[in-house]
């Protein structure tokens, strides 16, 4: 049984990947309730137990089954833990969930980044975008959010509790993704590696990614924007049930 760990990215939660999700699961033939757990809470304590029942139920007879386990960061409050010994899973992160997914004290099977950068801040237009977006912050945070996914999603409509943001959370990400350079630490950590990105991606820039990525696996699908896993669902889902067949 192969498991999979998803993380959402800045500023989303775990419902983004709902679309890739139901695609893998139907892919592989299983039904689930699909599990959640809080990053944060995760790296705090790993032997923290569940307090709901977000068990799995598989189709019998089924083979190459999964099982998955969605993270959520937490930026609107949606928090549930689980006692889970991740190593071995194989973990898909998009944009920042991607370098959090690597800081992981986690011995990975392998790794899948959708939209990301190894370092978001390498020259002055990503500077100048991280600079804006903390100002917008500090003006508005829920109409900085729905601005910020609204031209991620490239104009489509994605449903956020966009009042219930945490401010303090949130900034603290950004801050995260501004200081942060995952090349040491993926160089080390030598995982097999698959990196998905759009070529109309405005957020994390698909020259940059061609550049950043370079030693790595990495496909683009040029027609798509920032938000892969969740419009192109059913291309991210091929590209990654190959990567687990890989494996």
């Amino acid at each position: 049984m192969k498991k999979l760990v998803f993380c959402h990215g800045l500023p989303y939660n775990k419902s983004f990947f709902m679309p890739l999700i139901l695609s893998l699961e139907a892919f592989y033939g299983v039904k689930s309730l699909t599990n959640s757990i809080s990053l944060a809470d995760f790296q705090q304590d790993k032997s923290t137990s569940s307090t709901e029942d977000n068990s799995f139920v598989f189709t019998e007879g089924a083979e190459n089954q999964i099982e998955i386990i969605n993270l959520d960061l937490g930026y609107f409050g949606d928090k549930s833990v689980v006692g889970e010994d991740l190593d071995g899973a194989i973990c898909v992160g998009h944009g920042l969930g991607f370098n959090k997914l690597l800081d992981m004290d986690v011995k990975w099977s392998g790794i899948v980044g959708i939209s990301t950068l190894l370092q978001f801040v390498s020259d002055t237009e990503s500077s100048r975008k991280i600079e804006n977006l903390e100002n917008s912050l500090n003006d508005d945070l829920p109409l900085a959010l729905k601005s910020l996914v609204a031209r991620l999603s490239g104009g489509m409509v994605l449903n956020l509790p966009y009042p219930l943001a945490d401010i303090n959370l949130i900034k603290a990400d950004v801050q995260y993704l501004k200081n942060t350079d995952s090349s040491a630490i993926l160089k080390k950590k030598k995982l097999p590696t698959l990196f998905l990105h759009g070529g109309k991606d405005v957020w994390y820039n698909a020259d940059n990614a061609k550049a950043q990525l370079a030693d790595y696996n990495l496909i683009m699908n040029e027609s798509a924007s920032h938000i892969l896993g969740y419009a192109q669902a059913l291309w991210c889902r091929e590209q990654i049930a190959k990567f687990i067949d890989s494996l």
